[in-house]
């Protein structure tokens, strides 16, 4: 398996994909909570990574996910997806 390792320079990109019915009552500070203190799904990612984007599905059938993770894909170099639990 071929590792990337990750610098400064090259810090690891996150975007959250949230459920958009969810995010009608939840401000999403559970998982910001969880990226700064590296907890849950974000504990194997360093204190040089960022979280990019914070969007929601679009609705279901996640109808706006392919073209925002595409949009993204174009502009960013390494992107990691996390989908929260409330999903």
């Amino acid at each position: 398996m071929h590792r990337m390792i990750i610098t400064k320079q090259n810090p690891t990109k996150i975007a959250v994909v949230r459920c958009d019915i969810v995010s009608e009552a939840c401000p999403g500070v559970g998982c910001f909570k969880a990226f700064n203190e590296r907890k849950s799904h974000f504990e194997t990612y360093d204190q040089n990574a960022q979280i990019i984007a914070f969007f929601t599905c679009g609705g279901c059938s996640g109808r706006r996910v392919y073209c925002l993770i595409d949009s993204l894909k174009n502009r960013i170099l390494i992107l990691f997806i996390s989908v929260p639990a409330c999903l």
